[in-house]
């Protein structure tokens, strides 16, 4: 096991999740409910904060723009019903999913990635409303980035011990996103928003550790840092040094 357990920020993180799911599963309010499916995204708070502190820029804002394309889907299944949003949302999450578990695979980020992950969003765009054996088609290509995790986790454990590896985290993280891909496909009905709200908290709480064990490192002193980007396709050249003026 890592010699850095959870922080005080973990353990916080993983109280206020356990006990939120609890009282918003307990409590079969439909007011309530309803103000729950969105409140909920506050828990991406801790997420964002480790990627703008790490100067990943490009997955802050798409972070971002994946809660904006969630809200207005809830919106929409509330008051105005409307698919393209719905596709808006799972193309965002799923491109989510697919990002934060490359940058757990890879040290660093390959720029092939980029060819793979634009050509995984056009096949989402298409295709993930699309039934396949009686399941949306976005399931199954959810489905693969969860297998890939769990040959990363079985061939961490296989291989020589590597000092990077944090498995309190990653071993939360699968809990977390286990216990929510099983609780994403009861969420229907009369149940749909406490459900989903659940799905949210614990989906963001994955999210937070997986950014927590891609960004978190320690300095001689072990002492905590939160690294800089560690991908190969951040902005070059002249568009660097223009981004640096206007920011």
């Amino acid at each position: 096991m890592d010699n850095h357990p959870l922080d005080w920020r973990d353990r916080l993180v993983i109280l206020c999740s356990i006990i939120a799911s609890i009282v918003i599963l307990l409590v079969q309010n439909t007011i309530f409910s309803l103000s729950c499916i969105f409140l909920t995204h506050l828990f991406i708070i801790p997420s964002l904060i480790i990627i703008y502190k790490s100067k990943s820029m490009w997955l802050f804002y798409f972070v971002v723009f994946s809660i904006i394309a969630s809200l207005l889907w809830h919106f929409s299944r509330e008051w105005f019903y409307e698919e393209d949003l719905l596709k808006l949302d799972i193309i965002h999450q799923n491109l989510l999913i697919a990002i934060s578990i490359s940058l757990i695979v890879f040290k660093h980020v390959p720029r092939f990635m980029i060819g793979i992950l634009f050509t995984y969003t056009i096949i989402l765009a298409v295709f993930c409303l699309d039934k396949l054996w009686g399941f949306d088609v976005y399931l199954y290509l959810s489905a693969i980035w969860i297998l890939v995790l769990i040959a990363h986790i079985i061939l961490e454990l296989v291989r020589p011990p590597a000092e990077e590896t944090n498995w309190w985290y990653l071993i939360i993280m699968f809990i977390y996103t286990s216990t929510a891909v099983s609780l994403y496909t009861l969420a229907s009905g009369d149940n749909y928003n406490s459900v989903h709200s659940v799905w949210h908290i614990l989906a963001y709480t994955s999210l937070y550790f997986s950014f927590k064990m891609s960004f978190k490192t320690y300095d001689e002193n072990d002492e905590e840092l939160i690294v800089l980007p560690r991908v190969d396709f951040e902005i070059e050249g002249k568009i660097q040094e223009i981004s640096k003026l206007l920011f």
